[in-house]
């Protein structure tokens, strides 16, 4: 047996050859191979097929190589006595090449090809060559190595014979990127031809050389739909079997591999279904912020973007096989505070309909997007009134102590506060706006609002800001003010919204028991919240410095964004 390399222009020139063609190479040189990466064990003859410099300085006929799609068996000593060559019927062959085809004709009897074999992976060994059929398990992006030569994709399958837990690595080697399929997935079945298995660091590991030996099949489709693929009978046999497998044991449920952001556990693979605040594209790296009902973190998706993912801010996407990994802080010396924050080798597809993000609570800033970011601690030292800030502030709690409490009754027209009756019969509470304003009489109407004071954080420092009317409306994605006595509904919506900005229950004293998550996980941070505070006087506008100093100032939240970082 022999390996014969070929140069980049012959394997243009030439159709992909098969196990059972007839190859014929004239011209190329000869040695021993003494690499330590061939795929067969002991020492061969290889055989390189390349346009010398000397041939090209002597004006030599460069190397000829032809490769018949006929196997050796059904080639006729008719062929021969044509002098042409099967698959180039232009190209002549002189006496001498006749001769040897016709030597390598009549020995063809005693050559016999076994065709590959498809073992269980448990029964795999090293240094040889087969298929390989798995169901996969976890899969990482195609990737450049370090040498930034060509591409590789690695992922680990696995299949009846092995225990529960345990699985074999597959590497793919190719060109470029668009070489590999993208429609890997936890749970398919994939087929791997023409193989080596190898060790690597004491495993032992599938090694595929070109992609195009690479088959991926969606088990869910019925098999009707799978013949669709080149294969034989016994792959299909092999493939059915696999199927039936994979669909008994649930591998293909993606759903039940469905975590939310608050329960995240470093090292496990996981799905995640999240709304995007913001996205960007950094050192060839995808960067999103997302956030569901639980709480909030940052993905980090390396390189090999797909062109169809096309999502921008408010869009709702299921991300695949991701996890989160422990980044190291230079700051607190410590892996603990952004163990949830970042998570990375994550695949992104299936954008869900806007309609289906029932979580969304974001809006466009309307007038302050060139505004600079002001910190709380020089807000509160600035004494230039009025004034407009802008601010990114964490919102730590409310100082309310029930949702009931967030709702008042509020007129029309000269913007008087009334409290809401707690007790009575439905329609004792529902006759509230019907009532008349006491300072404006039948000129008022009275009308359900929002007045929530917020306590809010930075790195600087800390204070309560009200955010009233709709600008705490923005804030619960237009849910328009309800009576929370009556309207139910209404009132479990609110609640949540109100755990989303937070990033609990602030009205549950057990809340933050109930939130624990791992002992080495940090509890979930809230978003952020970018927003203007307006300061101003209460009451008439002061005018000497000693008014100023005692005048009461009011600090309110206008304009606002739920964001993450």
């Amino acid at each position: 047996m022999i390996k014969v390399h070929l140069s980049e222009r012959h394997v243009k020139q030439l159709k992909s050859p098969g196990r059972n063609s007839l190859v014929y190479i004239n011209g190329g040189h000869y040695k021993e191979d003494s690499s330590t990466t061939r795929c067969i064990s002991g020492d061969h003859l290889c055989v390189f097929v390349s346009q010398s410099l000397y041939s090209k300085l002597k004006k030599c006929l460069a190397p000829v190589v032809y490769v018949s799609s006929i196997p050796l068996q059904v080639v006729s000593q008719e062929i021969i006595s044509r002098r042409v060559f099967p698959t180039h019927p232009i190209a002549k062959i002189n006496n001498n090449n006749s001769n040897n085809i016709q030597r390598l004709m009549t020995s063809t009897p005693r050559l016999s090809f076994r065709p590959l074999r498809y073992p269980y992976l448990r029964d795999l060994k090293k240094d040889t060559i087969i298929n390989a059929t798995g169901c996969i398990q976890h899969f990482k992006l195609p990737s450049l190595p370090k040498t930034r030569r060509g591409y590789y994709q690695s992922f680990t399958i696995t299949d009846m014979s092995l225990p529960p837990g345990k699985e074999v690595s597959v590497t793919v080697f190719g060109r470029g990127e668009s070489d590999f399929p993208n429609n890997l997935r936890v749970g398919h079945i994939v087929m791997l031809r023409n193989v080596s298995i190898n060790m690597y660091r004491m495993f032992m590991q599938i090694t595929c050389r070109s992609p195009r030996n690479l088959f991926v099949y969606d088990p869910s489709k019925e098999i009707e739909v799978i013949r669709e693929y080149p294969m034989s009978s016994l792959e299909l046999q092999i493939i059915t079997s696999l199927r039936e497998w994979v669909l008994n044991k649930g591998l293909l449920n993606s759903h039940s591999r469905l975590c939310k952001i608050r329960d995240i556990v470093p090292g496990l693979h996981f799905d995640l279904e999240c709304i995007i605040s913001s996205i960007q594209i950094k050192d060839s790296s995808l960067h999103m912020s997302v956030y569901d009902e639980t709480a909030s973190c940052s993905i980090l998706v390396p390189g090999g973007i797909h062109p169809s993912f096309t999502v921008s801010e408010g869009h709702s996407v299921y991300l695949f096989n991701i996890h989160a990994a422990p980044l190291y802080s230079k700051d607190t010396q410590s892996f603990e505070l952004h163990l949830m924050q970042h998570m990375f080798r994550g695949i992104c597809f299936s954008k869900l309909p806007l309609m289906q993000c029932q979580y969304f609570v974001s809006r466009q800033l309307r007038f302050s997007e060139g505004k600079r970011f002001t910190n709380l601690a020089e807000l509160l030292k600035n004494k230039t009134i009025p004034i407009v800030h802008r601010c990114k502030v964490r919102v730590q709690g409310i100082e309310k102590e029930s949702v009931e409490e967030c709702i008042y009754l509020l007129c029309s027209k000269c913007n008087k506060e009334y409290p809401m009756k707690r007790t009575g019969d439905d329609t004792t509470l529902a006759s509230e706006l019907t009532q008349e304003c006491v300072s404006c009489r039948k000129d008022g109407k009275l009308m359900y609002a929002y007045l929530i004071p917020l306590y809010i954080t930075d790195d600087t420092a800390s204070m309560t800001v009200p955010a009233v009317k709709k600008e705490a409306q923005v804030l619960f994605r237009d849910l328009k003010p309800s009576n929370p006595y009556l309207d139910q509904e209404f009132r479990n919506k609110l609640l949540r919204y109100i755990e989303i900005l937070i990033g609990r229950n602030p009205f549950d004293t057990k809340s933050d028991d109930t939130v624990s998550l791992s002992p080495l996980s940090p509890p979930p941070l809230p978003p952020i919240l970018d927003c203007c505070i307006i300061s101003y006087y209460v009451g008439s506008t002061p005018k000497s410095e000693e008014e100023r100093r005692n005048a009461r100032i009011r600090y309110q939240i206008s304009n606002t964004q739920l964001i993450t970082y």
